[in-house]
């Protein structure tokens, strides 16, 4: 599975409701452990501030609400550099990166619906005032009010970018490093005008400590990931062009022990031809020391990845994802249903099945839209006949139509009360058939996905 965006297609509409809103299983998902802990802790500063009204009088409803969304904003600002940041804990807390991501981008909406309600509460709270200019919290009445205007703007800007435009993955990922001058103008504008901070030994403390958080995990990914980060080098021993799909072979220098089936690498293939991009590639393969990735060709970096880059040395940073997870620590029947792509982690987690046959029924379904998009049905075939437990079915979408539980329960003999049902695809397809798996009866907890597109439109 590659989990690169496609090339940039401009402007096609805003997408204002993640898919937290939309989504039975998103939802479900969301109220784990991850996000709630990162839910908590982006709290603490608005409970610090609220702590800090002990003995003191409370300001108004207006005034109050305006400092509440203040701190609201910053707490989940500091989280989401967090969240960003590719640590090992992160991965593990939420059980795959892109449930990390997915968080990310719900706390960008509200650090920005909390960024942009800050101000209109102050405009409500002093809207009385005589003269428009003796609003003493426009910008021209001070350093500390212009550079939050300007973080205003800023974050207005680039979650515009994220939410209504379709970019180039690199142009998108550059962007979000605007990020870092809204966390250094909130801040800024926080000290400098913010009488509670001055107030509160407690709370400038908390303010400095977030601020920290966040701008030491915004230089770590800056500056010193590709540096520190944990990582395996190797060598590209092969380039396979099998048309809308590339495999490349690389032979390890030493095999990481928290490698897994399912897992994927960051890796920046073209860094000899001068070029610096660190792309996610899952893992179809893992064998005599050598790593397979089967990488889609769906943008300029990938479609630039040829039998040239033969013999170049390079570093895979990782590894991250937990979609193995559920297959390696339970011996339930299991039914993997991929997309396209999709199929890249069901490919290792077969080669391990066959190395280490657990005896469970094992059902995998593959829907391409067409037969020369199976590019890997004759691997998948073999291990179905060498295995008794493993069942393996194509699905041709152009032919057959898109995938439905009707179609699995119509030529697969799964008992879905008893199975855990993994998904990994595009996200369409995955929540399409989670809801329709959760209309029968399948409860979330037993419905495992891992998603490949990091901006969640």
């Amino acid at each position: 599975m590659e989990f690169e965006q496609g090339e940039g297609k401009g402007i096609i509409g805003c997408n204002v409701y993640p898919a937290l809103l939309k989504e039975p299983l998103a939802r479900r998902k969301f109220v784990s452990k991850g996000p709630l802990i990162i839910i908590a802790l982006s709290l603490v500063p608005f409970l610090v501030l609220l702590i800090s009204y002990v003995g003191r009088p409370m300001p108004s409803v207006l005034l109050f609400l305006a400092k509440s969304t203040a701190f609201l904003a910053f707490g989940g600002l500091s989280m989401m550099f967090l969240l960003s940041s590719r640590f090992t804990f992160i991965d593990r807390m939420f059980r795959g990166l892109d449930k990390s991501y997915f968080t990310h981008h719900i706390l960008g909406i509200a650090v920005t619906t909390f960024i942009v309600l800050h101000p209109l509460f102050l405009v409500l709270r002093y809207g009385g005032v005589t003269s428009f200019s003796d609003l003493y919290f426009l910008p021209w009445n001070g350093t500390g009010y212009l550079l939050g205007y300007i973080a205003l703007i800023v974050l207005a800007a680039l979650m515009f970018l994220t939410m209504c435009a379709r970019l180039h993955y690199q142009t998108w990922l550059t962007t979000h490093k605007g990020m870092g001058i809204v966390l250094v103008l909130s801040f800024v504008h926080a000290v400098q005008v913010g009488t509670d901070i001055n107030y509160s030994t407690t709370l400038q403390a908390v303010t400095w400590a977030y601020f920290s958080v966040g701008l030491s995990c915004f230089l770590y990914k800056l500056l010193f990931y590709t540096r520190t980060a944990p990582h395996t080098t190797g060598r590209v021993e092969r380039v396979s062009d099998l048309g809308s799909v590339t495999d490349v072979i690389v032979a390890a220098d030493e095999i990481s022990p928290e490698l897994r089936p399912g897992m994927f690498f960051y890796i920046d293939l073209l860094i000899s031809r001068g070029e610096s991009e660190l792309h996610p590639f899952s893992v179809s393969s893992i064998r005599d020391g050598r790593i397979r990735f089967s990488i889609k060709k769906s943008g300029d970096h990938t479609k630039r990845i040829d039998p040239s880059l033969e013999g170049e040395r390079i570093r895979m940073y990782g590894p991250y994802g937990a979609i193995a997870n559920a297959y390696l620590s339970s011996s339930r029947p299991m039914l993997w249903i991929a997309g396209g792509i999709g199929i890249t982690p069901f490919l290792s987690m077969l080669e391990h099945e066959k190395r280490h046959p657990s005896g469970r029924s094992i059902t995998l379904i593959w829907s391409v839209t067409k037969v020369d998009e199976a590019h890997y049905t004759n691997e998948l075939d073999e291990v179905a006949t060498s295995l008794d437990n493993v069942t393996y079915m194509l699905w041709l979408s152009g032919r057959s139509g898109r995938l439905t539980v009707d179609n699995v329960f119509e030529h697969t003999d799964v008992d879905i009360s008893s199975s855990i049902i993994v998904l990994c695809g595009p996200l369409h397809m995955m929540y399409d058939l989670s809801r329709q798996f959760m209309e029968r009866g399948v409860i979330s907890h037993d419905i495992i996905f891992e998603s490949f597109d990091y901006r969640y439109e």
